[in-house]
């Protein structure tokens, strides 16, 4: 061996240099298989508190479900009695309209017969005077008789 390789040293070479280059290459797979399996771990456990979330969610959707119907109920039984206000709101309207036509007829009533109260005293006054005049004329009828003779 003087100094300058064989071929099958420079093959030798060669092969070491290509089993070099594969082992750095599956170093570096070995290195990404650790790299998927905490990938896969923190997936697993991002599955778990997903899992968890969900179950927690449909728990939480029953009881928004159940408070719902109850609104819903509550507005039902609310909307009856907004009904039955509003038809009593009416009720009391037509029973105002007919108390104050009750009094405006009872007020008409009033003043009729306030009218034929003072067209009565009219009447009397009239006859009172008349009764008067009748009995002036009388007396001046007397005067003038009594006066002549």
């Amino acid at each position: 061996m003087d100094g300058c390789p064989t071929q099958l040293m420079l093959d030798h070479i060669k092969i070491l240099a290509t089993m070099q280059s594969e082992i750095s290459a599956l170093q570096r797979s070995v290195s990404d298989l650790g790299t998927i399996k905490d990938t896969l771990s923190r997936l697993t456990t991002l599955n778990e508190q997903e899992m968890e979330f969900n179950r927690n969610q449909v728990k939480s959707n029953k009881e928004f479900e159940a408070t719902l119907v109850h609104i819903n109920e509550n507005l039902t039984k609310l909307n009856g009695r907004v009904s039955t206000l509003e038809q009593t709101d009416e009720e009391t309207k037509q029973a105002k309209k007919i108390i104050i036509e009750k009094n405006a007829k009872d007020k008409e009533d009033q003043e009729i017969e306030l009218v034929r109260q003072a067209t009565e005293k009219r009447k009397s006054n009239l006859i009172l005077i008349g009764v008067m005049f009748t009995s002036v004329l009388s007396f001046i009828g007397l005067v003038i008789s009594i006066i002549l003779k």
